[in-house]
């Protein structure tokens, strides 16, 4: 079972698979995003599987987080071309049915959920298992 991390903003939460968060992070880094509060890839992962806590994102990493998603997005509907690097993030985002030819389909609604969530600002990140739902009910 792969876990999966849980955004929360007030009252707002959502929750997206852990591999694909990493995911995630390692396109926007590729369009140019660079957090500066933390490094939501590798401390998270890591605080994730200690604490209970979560971790803090602050405003303007998570605002030019949905930006440098949005400017993916973008790109490629405007058919631009991406470096090497952007290519090689948007096939770790692609299973082997999204591939044909030289043409990968990009699951925008994915990546347009976690967008959103992250213009709004600032969140926590939690780590959301079965086990921590137990606990909690």
């Amino acid at each position: 079972m792969v876990p999966e991390f849980e955004l929360v903003r007030g009252n707002e939460r959502l929750q997206c698979d852990w591999l694909f968060w990493m995911k995630i992070v390692d396109l926007a880094s590729a369009f140019g995003w660079k957090p500066r509060s933390i490094d939501p890839k590798r401390q998270s992962s890591l605080k994730m599987f200690h604490k209970t806590v979560g971790v803090e994102v602050a405003d303007e990493d998570a605002q030019s987080l949905a930006m440098a998603i949005r400017q993916c997005l973008s790109m490629l509907e405007a058919n631009r071309r991406p470096t090497r690097r952007q290519i090689a993030r948007l096939l770790m985002l692609a299973d082997k049915n999204d591939i044909e030819g030289n043409s990968i389909r990009v699951r925008r609604d994915e990546l347009d959920r976690i967008a959103n969530f992250c213009h709004g600002g600032g969140f926590r990140i939690n780590l959301h298992t079965p086990e921590r739902l137990r606990t909690e009910n």
